[in-house]
């Protein structure tokens, strides 16, 4: 009976960290040649995950490194690399977008690599407040 709590105190709790995401059929052809290509190499040289933003009135693309003092690169919609709001050795990553994230954006989850033995489930905190 015991257990039988704790497995669905588990699973309530684990259904809060539930998102929106944004389904593969709506990803452009560069992000999705993208996620192909880091489902091909090494799990270190791929991102844990994707999220989608919204930056300056478009949608963007947060990418989270797969280890410590790299940096966490965002890209636009059209796939140019805009910044990296976080990571690095400080973690404040290269200081050109400090607050990527427009005012009431939506973090939505794009993917998220299948092979890392560990996986992130908090929505990155970008500024959107």
């Amino acid at each position: 009976m015991r257990y039988t709590f704790l497995l669905l105190l588990l699973a309530s709790a684990n259904s809060s960290f539930a998102q929106e995401s944004v389904p593969p059929g709506a990803w452009s052809s560069w992000l999705r040649s993208k996620i192909h290509q880091y489902e091909t190499v090494q799990a270190s040289q791929a991102p844990l995950q994707i999220w989608q933003i919204t930056h300056k009135g478009q949608p963007a693309y947060y990418m989270v490194s797969p280890c410590c003092d790299e940096y966490n690169p965002l890209f636009s919609a059209q796939g140019k690399q805009l910044c990296s709001p976080t990571g690095g050795i400080h973690g404040a990553g290269d200081s050109k977008c400090p607050r990527p994230a427009d005012k009431g954006t939506k973090v939505l989850f794009v993917w998220a690599q299948s092979r890392s033995p560990s996986q992130p489930t908090d929505v990155p905190f970008l500024g959107q407040e």
